[in-house]
């Protein structure tokens, strides 16, 4: 579930795009993810958001062309080595999966997450707090109660109440950005 993480491998930041562009392979980034996830044994089904005919004649094209033993050595480490961009790149691993919600007094999480995170990932953090602060003030970060209920349903096991006071404080107070991510990550 979530296999292209929240659609965050389609488009990649120009660092991972980087590690893409150095493939002996050419393929698109959502065939990568794809090609991945049918190499793992423990792999039977893949659930992914398909939105049009050819997003769905397209993944079946990647069921049927992959499956376990399809990646070489060299396909397996430029997946890691771009895994491993992604990391360094996205504050909060947050998919999108909204498991989170609903949220106790109506957040909407992951979308704020994404906000964060693209404007980071991407190096447009103007352009997050722009977007930000065109939000009412009941939907941004600072209105989190900090109650913790979302948090026990997150698969991933972010912190989001301890997230969302450093979302406010660098998209809403303009905070420094690398300053409150060396905090979080503390």
């Amino acid at each position: 579930m979530e296999p292209l993480l929240g659609g965050r491998l389609v488009d990649p930041p120009d660092p991972v795009q980087a590690i893409w562009d150095g493939a002996a392979e050419v393929q698109t980034p959502v065939e990568r993810a794809m090609r991945w996830l049918w190499d793992q044994p423990e792999i039977s089904v893949v659930l992914s958001g398909m939105s049009t005919m050819a997003q769905v004649i397209e993944n079946v094209a990647h069921a049927s062309r992959y499956g376990v033993g399809n990646m070489t050595a060299a396909d397996q480490d430029l997946i890691a080595r771009a895994r491993t961009r992604y990391q360094e790149l996205c504050p909060i691993p947050c998919t999108k999966c909204e498991y989170c919600l609903p949220c106790t007094v109506d957040l909407k999480i992951p979308e704020l997450f994404d906000i964060l995170n693209r404007g980071v990932m991407y190096n447009r953090i103007d352009e997050a707090r722009r977007r930000y602060d065109r939000m009412a003030p009941e939907q941004k970060a600072a209105a989190c109660i900090a109650c913790r209920e979302c948090e026990a349903k997150c698969p991933q096991s972010i912190p989001i109440s301890d997230w969302m006071v450093h979302l406010d404080e660098i998209l809403g107070q303009g905070m420094d950005v690398d300053a409150c991510l060396a905090e979080m990550a503390g």
